[in-house]
């Protein structure tokens, strides 16, 4: 028998993982690429395997022995098979195919998205130059110097469609805000059209966010290069207004931020819609004698509907009719404190609490009385019927003094005595109607009354 030695190269090997031959010295599988012990570690540990012939090619050569011998000392590792690395591989030659079938549409969309693409950069760079910053600007220049003249049916700046009779200026006028430097903080989209400017006044550093106010803004658009746009912004809204809404009554003037505007019986403005500057309005109604003030107080935006309602008329005394109804009535009693006039409470001597006084004695020889001059005097009460009547009380304490002198008992043409002196307080009551004069400061007193 003759035994034939190959050169090693022959294909005696099965890679367990793809079932392709194998060269018997190969490292690596040919078609799958894995590894040689990766690739031999099952058929070399299959038991189905006929030991003869693994026997038969170990004897065949010495090094391959080895080779068996060290394999069969590793544990063997499972491996995953590529599933997924095979499916995007046939995912991708599927879509090349599909890809080549349709060069032509492909092409023109990818075409079509570059070009939509460089037009929208280059149309936003344009939109990023037509920032509102110019007409914010003109915006707050003119609302800051109340220029009522920009104001029109078509202004950019204070539209008008309604065509309203604009509040004349001299009503409009926003002394807090006059000479301060105003910010304007802008958020607005090209591409939309939209946008919104928040106006405020800076005092130094100091933002004053009660007197500021939001303007929506819009985009109006016109062609640039034949392709592209550019804008111009205006207001959004048309400008504010006010309506005065007063009931007629007799001898109440009106005033609109401190200035006179007729009465309102007969108002200058009337009861029209007006156009208005953003800014506060103050209107007031103010009467003759003890009427009260009726006022109200609005801040007009950059645009939106605004009503004055006033309330019935009501009467009141104001702190000046007070303080002269006060100071009357102080004088009164202190006058007649000092004269012991009829008016005040008669005092004896069972007010006072003498801390000698004796348990026994013959009579009073005396008993004395002195008030001081010098009330402490608070508002009670005070009330307004109508415009030129009304009624007001005091609270007032005032001290007494009293000396008294006790006879004890008489020797002869001797006499003996005890003498006292306390003070105490007393609480007085002092009214009087009040009725109105020409100065809308002071005040008519009439039937005073004093009592403890």
């Amino acid at each position: 028998m003759v035994f034939k030695h190959g050169e090693g190269n022959e294909k005696l090997l099965t890679c367990s993982n793809c079932n392709t031959s194998m060269e018997l010295d190969a490292v690596f599988c040919g078609e799958c690429g894995a590894r040689r012990t990766q690739a031999l570690a099952e058929s070399v540990l299959n038991p189905t395997s006929n030991p003869t012939e693994v026997s038969t090619k170990a004897s065949s050569n010495p090094e391959t022995a080895t080779i068996f011998a060290e394999e069969i000392e590793k544990k063997p590792k499972r491996i995953r098979e590529p599933r997924i690395r095979m499916a995007i591989s046939r995912g991708f030659d599927a879509t090349v195919r599909v890809i080549r079938k349709r060069a032509k549409f492909v092409y023109s969309v990818s075409s079509l998205i570059l070009v939509l693409g460089i037009y929208g950069i280059a149309q936003t760079l344009i939109f990023s130059q037509n920032s509102p910053k110019d007409f914010a600007a003109d915006y707050i220049k003119a609302v800051a110097a109340r220029e009522v003249d920009k104001i029109s049916s078509n202004s950019d700046l204070f539209p008008n469609p309604e065509n309203l009779p604009i509040l004349p200026q001299n009503f409009q006028l926003w002394d807090e805000v006059d000479g301060l430097a105003w910010k304007a903080f802008s958020e607005w989209n090209g591409w939309t059209g939209r946008g919104i400017i928040d106006f405020v006044p800076m005092d130094g550093n100091k933002i004053k966010d009660d007197q500021g106010f939001l303007l929506e803004i819009k985009a109006s658009y016109k062609s640039k290069f034949g392709i592209f746009r550019e804008i111009t912004w205006q207001a959004a809204n048309p400008i504010g207004s006010i309506s005065l809404a007063m009931k007629p009554e007799k001898n109440v003037g009106f005033l609109v931020n401190d200035v006179p505007a007729g009465s309102s019986d007969a108002p200058l403005l009337g009861e029209s819609k007006y156009a208005v500057l953003p800014g506060p309005i103050k209107a007031s109604l103010v009467g003759a004698g003890f009427t009260k003030t009726r006022q109200q107080d609005i801040f007009i935006g950059s645009s939106g509907a605004n009503e004055v309602k006033f309330s019935n008329i009501e009467y009141e005394l104001n702190q000046s009719q007070i303080s002269s109804a006060v100071n009357q009535l102080e004088q009164i009693l202190t006058s007649c404190l000092k004269r012991k006039c009829s008016d005040l409470p008669r005092l004896s001597q069972f007010d006072f609490d003498f801390s000698n006084q004796p348990t026994d004695y013959l009579y009073t020889d005396y008993f004395i009385t002195s008030w001081s001059d010098s009330p402490d005097c608070t508002v009670s009460t005070k009330s307004a019927t109508s415009a030129d009547d009304g009624y007001i009380s005091l609270n007032c304490s005032v001290s007494a003094s009293a000396s008294i002198k006790w006879m004890l008992y008489r020797i002869w043409l001797t006499y003996y005595y005890s003498t006292g002196f306390d003070t105490e307080s007393f609480n007085l009551s002092v009214s009087a109607d009040v009725s109105r004069t020409s100065n809308p400061y002071s005040v008519k007193i009439t039937n005073v009354n004093i009592s403890s």
